[in-house]
């Protein structure tokens, strides 16, 4: 199987970290949505991605894992001693037998399906880049200065330069501006890493 440029094809397994514990709001990924919690919209987008050939949630709490079994996801229990969400993936490590591990965050229920597989494409299309992640021009609806949305600054390449959740000076992106221009973009909570970069991030 190849993918496009004729490079082989890489597989791939997504995880969603999610914990109850949330120190801006306790218990997020089971408030309610259409009759639905937060973690089963997420999941339910990454599931339309059609280069994932699997996804869990990675969780340090009961609740939220019966609630993923309950809507027929999967769930696996970690430690609760874990800081971030890609030290929770990284206890999953040795189980998930993929090329590339995304790492999507549990409060991203739009998250396009498109963008996770364009991610996979990425890496497919040069094997010098180890991870990718994504960004947009601020929807009108997002104050850009609001410290829960991450803001990341890209070169004319859009390679990633730095991110912030405090305002970055250069004014708002819209969808005319070039990357690398100096203006900051709204981070997507997604990442995907090679094997092998992920192993060596998770160690650094």
């Amino acid at each position: 199987m190849s993918a496009k440029g004729g490079t082989s094809a890489l597989s791939a397994v997504a995880v969603i970290p999610a914990r109850f514990q949330s120190s801006r709001l306790p218990g997020k990924p089971l408030l309610q949505a259409g009759g639905r919690p937060l973690i089963e919209h997420v999941w339910r987008r990454v599931r339309e991605a059609s280069r994932i050939e699997r996804v869990l949630v990675a969780t340090d709490d009961t609740r939220i894992a019966e609630a993923v079994a309950a809507f027929g996801g999967e769930a696996e229990m970690t430690s609760e001693t874990h800081r971030t969400g890609s030290d929770r993936i990284g206890e999953l490590l040795p189980s998930l037998e993929a090329d590339v591990i995304l790492n999507v965050q549990g409060d991203e229920p739009e998250i396009d399906p498109d963008v996770l597989d364009g991610l996979v494409e990425i890496l497919e299309s040069d094997p010098e880049i180890g991870v990718a992640t994504a960004a947009c021009p601020f929807p009108e609806d997002v104050d850009p200065s609001d410290p829960n949305a991450v803001k990341v600054v890209t070169d004319r390449r859009g390679r990633a330069l730095y991110f912030s959740r405090a305002p970055i000076p250069g004014g708002k992106a819209d969808s005319t501006t070039s990357p690398g221009m100096g203006w900051p973009l709204m981070h997507l909570g997604v990442y995907a890493f090679r094997r092998a970069e992920f192993e060596a991030f998770l160690a650094s």
